[in-house]
């Protein structure tokens, strides 16, 4: 069958349009034709005249600078001229062709009359064809220039617009060059820059590496000022999508494109960088892969997690069994982040002072400046000879920290030469180290290495009376020390990173064969390649253009041409036996000068002394990441199967659809959560990863590997041990899963709990009542939860699990098939109708939504209302007969503008949209009609089906008539855990009217959990805000004690949508030492996709461990925020700029910081939920919780502080009045000082800052002032008040800005430095009180909602009174 064309009714309307269009396009292509026709006839004859009349130059001559006759000039050449000068031209020829030049007696020709008549005959308004000339073409060229500057004219605008035209259009040419050839030298720059990348065997890199590097870029600071010129890229690629160079550029281009070229050269640093981080990356893949092998290879059983205390005590035992110098490549796992706050005895950890206790095996000394500072001045009081000394060891370390020392690197390199050098260089390395101040790291990497084993050499050498070496060696380490002008090269200093092309300069198998030794004067040049490097202090970082030093002693005898005495001197030949050199080290050390070669890390080579290599670990790399995803991977990785097979069971299958449900909106086990016994997969590899630090040789990773595979062996008990924990959990989980099915099957309105009694009844009925007797016995071991004022007891679900199983306890059989018996039958017991089904699951639908709000609201209460009033729209709608509803809630607030009208108030913080003009932020007092307080004090809900006809009912719209005030009105209380109202949920149907509504019994029990699910949702909100305020205050201090962190990042979890959906961070906090802090309202959120340069964030949500890092070029700290299950709720991301270690002292503070922040935050979470009491200990705290959070850090501080000094010994504060004098008399001659002179004492400032906290009137009294006067005053009654005191009573009046001035003046680190236990106590309890008096001050007569009932009249508590 042949389709049929549909017919164009326009067509048959009007046949004659067709060939009307026809007509005229063919006429308009005629006229078309013959206008190009005519201009190229035109342009042919002008070619023709152009050739025949050339242009005659002659003419210019009429342009002119005088602007005043160009009007004059123009009319000249346009009217006159043109036939003028023709006619003159005419008239000259005949006087010529006539011979009229010369004498003539009678002249017939009349030149004015042939000159007239020629002009009339050649009148330009009668006759158009002119004779053409070369020079009238020029002059009319010149015309048309000259009206082109006449002002105000048509052609003068023309003119600038054209002029104006080219030149835009000539700029534009311009910058299409510069751009085509920028991007042409860009193109080249990215091409360079894609070598720098590690690729795989065919030349190609992952996308998303490339993505996340651009990315990132816009985080950095130089990034920031690029934000609207930089083009970001979409993550649109997997790890399989590769790219090779000419897909590199065409990706990276367009982002970078509209840079400058400022920009464009930061964004190249940043992909040098992000290429060696990539690099590091990919390193830790492969260590990672190795510790992932190792897991399985000790989790023989497949459980899923190895033993926790096993695993740590085979690292210690490592750890110890290696030489000092294998040790400094790993964290030393005795310490924290190994250890556990909770595993850490309090006193050592607040008390224990000594430097070594670190897991870095550093030091850390206290600078010269620093102790001059501490000493307010000691300087003067000494004699000329001791300032004269000074002098010459502060000129001795500027001298050193501008020399260099040249290290060479040589591949066969004897075991004797190097032992030969290392002893030769002993003591110049030791005294160099003491003298510079230097962290290890800082200095060269030989330096290191070297000095390192002659600091442990040394230790066995004799020495001379004095303690000193020996005046050989001394002269010997001169000489060594200052170098000749011939070594020295300035060149940037070596960090402890090192750059990229030095992690990448050859292979590990490489660096094993690899010795290090000095190179000499006398070696040559070409012998050897040498790198030089430049010892420099942290001080001279910030003044190194500027200072200026002098030569040193041994570039001062260059110059003169002598010879360095030490070359002379030294008697020790070049090279010594391996014998001799094991005779001159200690037990041991000889192993470490072996192994010197195996622990040198490759990024401690010079790049130019090899070809750059594409291999990690002496392999190519493959392409893939094969750990970057590990917690996803292995998520499911020794799941218990047979708890979750449960909803497969057929005796449940009723439960079935609501396990599944519960089983989807379980959390994500992506995040594991922490357990003092075992470790996970993710967790074990990553407590690897960290143990390795930096990483180590391949030959030392394959020893640990073998000693970790032979040592780690399980037991027979150990086994059942671990199989006893699978079955208890398996079916712990399995039990919670039927009950949660039950409960949720049971509460079919979802209003979130179950009448005791109801349940009652129904196992009365089981057996037919012959377990009643049993049942009965199982209430005698429940706690259960206070009757309401209706006398019925309601079991949450927490109540209702424990309440069935120790119901199922008390029967007997066996407890397994009891469970289930009894779940069957309740199961069975219950027969909700298909309608009642239905609402229940929309009804939990809702419920979720409004929890799901709570977690991805960005601690922001509103999308969390938005869901309320949702849930309560769509529910009387679909349930309740198409009602047309109004809501709002109501805070409850302490009314201090008006307190003559009731000690709280209702504020009206949020409600449905038509009813915003009348109710948001209305206020109701309680002298007001309502029964919103009645709910409030009851705490139950009050339903009134006619508000017409209660008469105790506040209308909020007054504009509604009388008469159509009708309806209903439901008031539900808000209550916290404690049940404590702190608001009310009204609901009323006044906007239904003429229809009459009123609530049915279903609809009030939903009403009721919609209450249930936003206290829960606002108090997740609120904790989450204390939470954060307690960072903040916690910050604060940290900013004082530890000023090598930078800045300080916080990151909250935001939980993915199901079971197996990955979460989200945060960023929702950022604090830096310059007191500077942001809290984001709207926070960005990073995903893991889009943080492969910042993976460490994940990693330590994932692991819930501390994480050591280094990315983008600054080093980090970043410690997981853990709720009271373990499970990473959140992050700290702690920068440390480029100091790679912090001081010891710093790091302890660290340490102290986190673990109040954890203690709170379990505090805070454990009150929010009703799973502890409110602890109130401080009289600030009885004020509200905002009060609470914002003094909590420093609460729980005062008490650790508090507590320690209950334990110290009464000896350690009667020693502190001489400790000061001692520890000064080790550095300075007491004999200086006047008798009765007041010596300076740090202690002296901590403990007149702490008398004036007790008795702030006593500023300025000689007994402050006076030493020997105020050292009496430590005594057992101050002691005891140090105990017992509470800085934020109300009696205590304190000043603090006089505190701060004793306290704050004193860096942290000389307090660390004076080594007394009390002066470290005394210190911190005054910093403490200082804190918490100007937070007091600040948060004076502040509140924030909700204000719980019984809140402001608890009595406050009693303080003591010093």
């Amino acid at each position: 069958m042949l389709l049929e064309v549909p017919i164009d009714t326009e067509t048959l309307a009007f046949p004659w349009k067709e060939n009307f269009f026809d007509k005229i396009e063919a006429r308009s292509m005629a006229m078309q034709n013959e206008v190009i026709h005519k201009l190229s006839l035109q342009k042919e004859h002008e070619k023709k005249m152009a050739a025949k009349y050339p242009v005659d130059d002659l003419a210019n001559e009429w342009l002119s600078d005088d602007k005043d006759t160009l009007d004059t000039q123009a009319y000249l050449l346009e009217k006159l001229l043109p036939t003028l000068i023709p006619g003159v031209e005419k008239m000259l020829m005949e006087v010529e062709k006539r011979k009229l030049l010369g004498p003539i007696k009678k002249k017939t020709f009349d030149p004015i009359n042939y000159l007239g008549e020629y002009l009339m005959r050649n009148n330009p308004n009668y006759q158009k064809d002119l004779p053409e000339t070369g020079y009238l073409k020029a002059m009319k060229n010149v015309t048309k220039v000259m009206k082109t500057q006449i002002p105000d004219t048509p052609y003068n605008r023309v003119f600038k617009i054209k002029k104006e035209v080219k030149e835009n259009r000539e700029k534009r040419e311009n910058i299409e060059r510069i751009k085509t050839h920028v991007g042409k030298v860009r193109k080249e720059a990215l091409t360079l820059q894609f070598q720098e990348w590690i690729l795989d065997p065919e030349r190609r890199l992952p996308l998303p590496v490339i993505e996340n590097a651009a990315h990132v870029f816009l985080d950095t600071s130089a990034g920031l000022k690029t934000e609207s010129l930089f083009q970001p890229m979409e993550f649109i690629g997997s790890m399989k999508d590769m790219i090779d160079e000419e897909h590199f550029i065409e990706v990276i281009f367009p982002c970078i494109k509209e840079l400058t070229s400022e920009m464009f050269t930061d964004f190249l640093r940043h992909l040098y960088q992000c290429s060696g981080d990539f690099y590091d990356i990919l390193k830790h893949d492969q260590w990672r892969q190795k510790f992932l092998k190792l897991f399985f290879a000790c989790d023989v059983g497949k459980l899923g997690f190895v033993d926790r205390e096993r695993t740590l005590t085979l690292l210690e035992n490592f750890y110890d069994k290696n030489p000092k110098m294998v040790r400094r490549l790993f964290y030393n796992p005795k310490f924290w982040p190994f250890v556990e706050f909770e595993e850490i005895e309090p006193a050592e950890f607040w008390g224990d002072l000594d430097d070594e206790r670190s897991p870095f095996e550093k030091y850390e000394q206290v600078s010269q400046v620093e102790w001059k500072k501490s000493t307010h001045g000691i300087a003067k009081k000494l004699p000329f000879d001791d300032m004269d000394l000074i002098g010459e060891e502060e000129q001795e370390r500027k001298v050193i920290s501008w020399s260099r020392t040249t290290i060479t690197y040589e591949e066969t390199t004897s075991e004797p030469e190097v032992a030969a050098e290392e002893e030769k260089g002993d003591s110049s390395s030791k005294k160099s180290f003491k003298k510079l101040d230097l962290l290890p790291e800082e200095l060269p990497p030989g330096s290191q290495i070297d000095i390192k084993i002659s600091q442990e050499a040394k230790q066995e050498e004799p020495s001379t009376e004095q303690g000193e070496p020996s005046q050989e060696k001394r002269k010997t380490s001169r000489s060594e020390e200052e170098p000749s002008k011939d070594q020295e090269k300035p060149e940037k200093p070596s960090s402890s990173k090192g750059s990229v092309e030095e992690q990448r300069s050859t292979t590990e198998e490489e660096d094993l064969k690899t010795g290090v030794k000095k190179s000499s004067e006398s070696e040559p040049a070409t012998e050897q390649r040498s790198s030089t490097v430049r010892l420099q202090e942290p001080e001279e970082e910030q003044g190194e253009s500027s200072e200026k030093t002098e030569p040193s002693t041994s570039e001062k005898a260059v110059a003169e041409g002598k010879e360095i005495s030490s070359m002379e001197e030294t008697t020790e030949p070049p090279e010594k036996s391996s014998q001799e050199h094991s005779k001159d080290f200690p037990q041991g050390e000889e192993d470490e000068i072996l192994f010197k070669a195996d622990v040198l890390p490759e990024g401690e080579k010079e790049s130019s002394c090899e070809p750059r290599t594409q291999l990690i670990e002496g392999k190519p790399w493959s392409g893939d990441l094969l750990t970057s995803d590990l917690s996803i991977k292995y998520m499911k990785y020794g799941e218990n199967t047979k708890a979750l097979l449960v909803s497969d069971d057929p005796r449940f299958l009723a439960l079935r659809p609501i396990i599944l449900k519960l089983k989807r909106q379980e959390q994500s086990r992506i995040r594991s959560a922490f357990s003092q016994r075992y470790l996970n997969l993710p967790q074990f590899v990553q407590l690897l990863d960290t143990f390795v630090s930096d990483g180590i040789p391949l030959g030392i990773m394959k020893k640990f590997n073998t000693f970790f595979k032979k040592n780690y062996m399980e037991t027979e008990d150990d086994k059942i041990n671990s199989l006893e924990k699978i079955y208890k959990e398996t079916i712990g989980q399995r039990r919670k899963l039927l009950l949660d099915a039950l409960f949720e099957k049971w509460d079919n309105e979802g209003s979130g709990f179950l009448e005791l009694q109801k349940i009652d009844n129904l196992l009365f009925t089981y057996k037919e009542g012959m377990e009643k007797v049993s049942m009965n016995k199982a209430k005698m071991h429940i706690v259960l939860p206070q009757p309401h004022p209706g006398k019925e007891v309601r079991l949450t679900i927490s109540h209702f699990r424990n309440y069935i199983e120790l119901v199922v306890a008390e029967l007997t059989g066996n407890e397994d098939e009891v469970f289930d018996n009894v779940v069957e039958f309740l199961m069975m017991s219950l027969k909700p109708s298909h309608v009642e089904q239905l609402r229940n699951a929309a009804r939990h639908k809702w419920l979720e939504r409004i929890q799901r709000a709570a977690e991805t609201s960005r601690v922001c209460l509103q999308p969390i209302y938005t869901e309320v009033f949702k849930a309560l729209t769509e529910d009387a709608e679909a349930h309740g007969y198409s009602k047309r509803i109004s809501a709002h809630i109501a805070f409850l607030e302490e009314n201090k503008a008006m307190p003559e009208r009731g000690s709280t108030l209702l504020r009206n913080v949020a409600c449905t949209a038509p009813d915003v003009p009348y109710v948001l932020n209305q206020v109701l007092y309680r002298d007001m009609s309502g029964i919103s307080f009645a709910v409030v004090d009851k705490g139950e809900p009050i339903h009134v089906p006619e508000v017409d006809k209660h008469g105790n009912i506040h209308f909020w719209n007054t504009s509604r008539e009388p008469g159509k005030q009708k309806g209903s009105f439901l008031a539900i209380p808000l209550q916290d855990a404690y049940k404590r109202s702190f608001g009310v949920l009204g609901v009323d149907t006044l906007r239904n009217y003429p229809r009459k509504t009123i609530f049915s019994a279903h609809e009030i029990s939903f009403y009721q959990g919609v209450a249930n699910a936003f206290s829960i949702a606002y108090h997740h909100i609120h904790s989450r805000e204390h939470i954060l305020h307690v960072i903040a205050t916690a910050a604060g201090w940290l900013r004082i004690v530890t000023p090598s962190i930078k800045n300080l990042t916080t990151f909250l979890v935001e939980a993915g949508p199901d079971y197996e959906s990955d979460y989200a961070l945060q960023k929702i906090m950022y604090l830096d030492n310059k007191k500077r802090m942001e809290v984001f309202s709207q926070p960005s959120i990073i995903y893991r996709k889009e943080s492969l340069f910042r993976d460490y964030l994940f990693k330590s949500a994932d692991t819930s461990q501390v994480v050591f890092a280094y990315a983008l070029g600054t080093y980090h700290i970043t410690a997981p925020l853990r709720d009271r299950k373990g499970v990473a709720m959140g992050v700290i991301d702690f920068s440390t700029g480029q100091k790679k270690v912090l001081p010891n002292q710093e790091y302890r503070d660290l340490q102290k910081m986190l673990k109040i922040v954890q203690t709170a935050c379990k505090e805070i979470l454990g009150e929010s939920t009703g799973e502890i009491k409110k602890q109130q200990i401080l009289e600030m705290e009885y004020q509200g919780d905002v009060q609470k959070a914002g003094i909590l850090f420093f609460r729980i501080m005062l008490k650790e502080i508090q507590e320690r000094i209950r334990e110290l010994d009464p000896q350690a504060f009667k020693n502190l009045k001489f400790h000061s004098e001692n520890f000064l008399s080790l550095i300075f001659d007491s004999s200086n000082f006047e008798k009765d002179e007041k010596p300076p004492s740090l202690a002296h400032d901590i403990l007149k800052a702490i008398l004036l906290i007790f008795n702030p009137e006593w500023e300025g009294r000689e007994m402050l002032e006076d030493w020997n006067k105020c050292r009496q005053l430590i005594t057992n009654e101050l002691i005891q008040k140090l105990c017992n005191f509470d800085p934020t009573a109300e009696y205590v009046r304190v000043y603090p800005e006089v505190i701060a001035k004793h306290i704050k003046r004193n860096p942290r680190k000389i307090i660390w430095a004076e080594g007394s236990v009390a002066l470290e106590y005394m210190y911190h309890w005054a910093l403490t009180c200082l804190f918490l008096v100007e937070i007091k001050f600040k948060l004076e007569n502040k509140y924030i909602l909700p204000l719980p009932a019984g809140e402001i009249r608890r009595k406050k508590r009693s303080s003591f009174r010093p």
